[in-house]
């Protein structure tokens, strides 16, 4: 199933004319803060019911995260910061930010 979600993310970018590197930061990140608390994809895996290749896949971009799968990862390792950065990186987040930044002074 993450292999078709994937192609269907890649279509629509593709359609649209967007750049398709979704949460490429993201996995970047993730790799980051499972290193620094001494985990391995194998264990970080099994904390959330997923093997380690899934980790692996997620890490280097080549599947993207969904939103349940991110809050999953940062209950697991107990990071909210990975929830901030997952969430600046996505369209409803980056919306977010721009409706919420100040408007000019007319």
């Amino acid at each position: 199933m993450g292999d078709i979600y994937q192609l269907d993310a890649f279509r629509t970018a593709k359609a649209t004319g967007d750049r398709f590197l979704p949460r490429f930061d993201f996995g970047k990140y993730l790799a980051q803060t499972r290193k620094k608390q001494g985990l391995t994809q194998e264990q970080l895996g099994n904390r959330i019911d997923y093997d380690r290749s899934m980790v692996s896949r997620w890490e280097t971009s080549a599947l993207e995260v969904r939103p349940a799968e991110a809050a999953a990862l940062a209950k697991a390792m107990g990071e909210p910061n990975l929830l901030t950065h997952y969430c600046s990186e996505c369209s409803v987040g980056k919306t977010y930010n721009e409706m919420c930044r100040p408007k000019p002074a007319a």
